[in-house]
């Protein structure tokens, strides 16, 4: 059953204002809004006045843009957090399985920033080890997310 777009609007507000509390996501309201503002770009009909007395009206299609519905926002807001938040974890599970099934025995991953800019701008960390421990909990942390992705998906439909 799909939600009503009152609703949409209303679980939109509340999870853009969740996101954009955490300062590491606030990013993704920020490209939400940006689309959001952009609007749906949509090919459209429309008859053209006949140039000369007694010609036949034409067809064209032109491009129009109109705003997003707001279950159309929610979905794009609940992708985004899936891509950023969930689908990063999943790679690096899927990563470090492989490397430790590779390697015959438990590794750990360790990212470092290649510039001072990215440094700064992720509290300034010199790198950051990504262990089997660290990724179990993440995983843990990110089950709830994921499962209230997929029952957002489903009240979409």
């Amino acid at each position: 059953m799909a939600i009503e777009e009152e609703e949409a609007r209303a679980l939109y507000a509340d999870l853009r204002a969740s996101v954009a509390a955490i300062d590491q996501l606030r990013w993704i309201t920020d490209d939400v809004d940006a689309l959001v503002q952009q609007g749906v770009e949509e090919r459209r009909q429309v008859l053209l006045e006949a140039q000369e007395p007694g010609r036949r009206r034409k067809r064209e299609a032109v491009k129009a843009s109109r705003a997003y519905l707001p279950s159309e926002m929610l979905r794009l807001l609940v992708d985004a957090v899936e891509r950023a938040v969930v689908q990063p974890i999943d790679l690096v599970r899927t990563t470090l399985s492989a490397l430790e099934e590779a390697a015959g025995f438990e590794v750990e991953l360790e990212f470092r920033p290649d510039s001072v800019e990215l440094v700064g701008s992720i509290g300034d960390r010199a790198g950051m080890v990504v262990s089997r421990e660290m990724l179990v909990e993440a995983s843990e942390r990110v089950t709830a997310l994921r499962e209230l992705i997929t029952e957002f998906r489903r009240e979409l439909e």
